[in-house]
């Protein structure tokens, strides 16, 4: 979720998402249709919290307790708001450089992840991608460890977005 919340590392995934994007480039970004889920959330909570704080006068301190919270969750994003979140999601749908992948999720292997002490987001997104993907991009040091697990239906390995911008570049030179 790095690419959404743009106070975390946003210039390094930025760039990453242009390189991965970029219509020249034979790359592919796989998204795991759990981590699409968290992207169309992550969207409409914070266009929820904009419209909140731009036209009814809320800040962002309000929706940090339990009411706050509440009235966020039962507001409802207006129809013009809600077609933007709509065109960003139809925009990944349709990019033929990103793959949403659909794929049941064996449980036994999260179950597996989050023995070892992953999240269960973190768990659900490596077992779905694992299949498709060469590498997991990701700026959480726990999610990296995946590259320790000893089990051998593991065959992705996780990477910082530096890592991956260098792995990039070195390929796109052959």
């Amino acid at each position: 979720m790095d690419y959404i919340e743009k106070r975390t590392e946003a210039e390094k995934s930025n760039q990453l998402l242009q390189s991965l994007t970029d219509i020249r480039t034979p790359h592919t970004i796989i998204l795991p249709k759990i981590a699409y889920l968290e992207i169309m959330y992550k969207l409409i909570d914070s266009r929820k919290e904009g419209y909140l704080i731009t036209q009814k006068r809320y800040s962002t301190l309000d929706f940090r307790g339990v009411e706050g919270k509440k009235r966020k969750f039962e507001t409802e994003l207006p129809q013009k708001e809600m077609k933007k979140v709509e065109s960003i999601l139809k925009d990944l749908e349709i990019s033929d450089k990103i793959k949403i992948l659909s794929t049941p999720i064996d449980f036994s292997k999260v179950e597996y992840l989050i023995k070892q002490g992953f999240e269960l987001l973190d768990s659900t997104i490596l077992v779905q991608a694992n299949e498709e993907a060469d590498y997991f991009a990701t700026r959480d040091t726990i999610a990296r460890k995946v590259n320790n697990a000893k089990a051998s239906w593991i065959k992705i390995k996780a990477i910082t977005i530096k890592g991956m911008l260098s792995l990039i570049e070195r390929s796109d030179k052959k």
